[in-house]
């Protein structure tokens, strides 16, 4: 079957190779037929030999897949062949509290073989089914998509009518600000590109408020402008760096930060004086089991959000896929696929 591989070295080396079938599925594990695949920063991240401890020799690559499923094994009873289904990115990490031990299952990274192939085994109880997406669509929501609702809903907090604030225009934040305005509250997004600001008002939504942190550098008094002097109840921080001061000092009393990615460094000053006098909390994000990802399923095709996907490839043209991620111009999700 054919797999898009990595040696860790960067995207030019990335290539489709012919791999091993995985053969028919044990007790408790399902075999996928896979239909699409999405990329997230990780996979810039594994490509380039950045993350963890790369594998020995070029291995499978990727996390995020959405597909059909072929056959199960003894004892699977939540599936059936032909089910439509998507991956719980950390395999064994089925519900509540991340375990330790539950990180060395996470697909695609850190020396795990990942699922950008033509077929996958996987544990049955790491599936979700879904209905009423495209498999381009399902494929969005593994990693992003999971991430984003664990920082609004799960660990955020955020009410109908509350506001959230989230930083850029990558896919957990689209994410993030179309499950806000899903469950009736406010969304602010940033961004650096007047050109991205329009498009994001014109496929999210025109009562998304957008502003420019390049020609505002002090962006968080903007935001507590924006909100008459009361500030967000949320922030979905995805920069760090410098950027998290700015979000602790844009967020309401008693407010939240889900802090999720550290595109602009992992060292960050932050005053204590605002946690103090505010309240102010912040919670790490990793992402979440795989019963909070059923849960997300369910209000997203129950709901009219749906995932924006900003470029779609073939499956052969990966590295055109990682070369679109790592250039930064997309708004939402790239997308791989297979033909059909």
């Amino acid at each position: 079957m054919k797999a898009a591989v990595s040696d860790a070295r960067g995207i030019e080396t990335l290539k489709i190779s012919n791999a091993e079938e995985p053969g028919d599925p044990g007790p408790g594990m399902a075999l996928v037929r896979t239909r699409a695949f999405s990329l997230n920063f990780r996979d810039l991240m594994v490509a380039e030999g950045k993350y963890g401890k790369p594998a020995e020799q070029p291995q499978v690559i990727g996390s995020d897949m959405a597909g059909e499923v072929i056959a199960v094994g003894d004892g699977v009873l939540s599936l059936e062949p032909g089910d439509r289904v998507l991956n719980a990115p950390i395999t064994s990490w089925l519900a509540g509290t991340m375990r330790p031990e539950d990180f060395g299952s996470f697909l695609g990274g850190n020396g795990v073989p990942g699922v950008f192939a033509e077929k996958v085994l996987l544990p049955a109880e790491a599936l979700v089914r879904f209905d009423k997406l495209s498999f381009a669509q399902a494929a969005t929501l593994p990693i992003a998509g999971l991430t984003a609702w664990a920082a609004v809903v799960t660990h955020g907090g955020l009410r109908p009518g509350g506001t959230a604030l989230c930083l850029g225009t990558g896919g957990v934040s689209v994410f993030a600000a179309q499950i806000a305005r899903g469950m009736g509250a406010r969304a602010i997004m940033t961004t650096s590109s007047t050109e991205k600001a329009a498009r994001i008002r014109q496929v999210i939504g025109e009562d998304v408020q957008v502003l420019n942190y390049r020609q505002n550098p002090d962006w968080h008094e903007e935001v507590r402008e924006m909100t008459g002097g009361r500030g967000v109840d949320l922030v979905v921080e995805t920069v760090g760096g410098d950027s998290l001061g700015k979000s602790v000092q844009a967020v309401c009393h008693r407010g939240t930060v889900s802090l999720v990615g550290v595109l602009a460094g992992a060292d960050s000053q932050v005053s204590v004086r605002h946690f103090l006098m505010r309240q102010v909390q912040v919670k790490g994000i990793f992402m979440e089991s795989a019963s909070e990802l059923r849960q997300f399923v369910r209000f997203v095709e129950s709901s009219a959000l749906r995932p924006l996907i900003d470029k779609e490839f073939r499956f052969d043209r990966v590295k055109d896929a990682y070369r679109h991620l790592q250039s930064a111009k997309h708004i939402g999700k790239v997308v791989m696929t297979m033909a059909e």
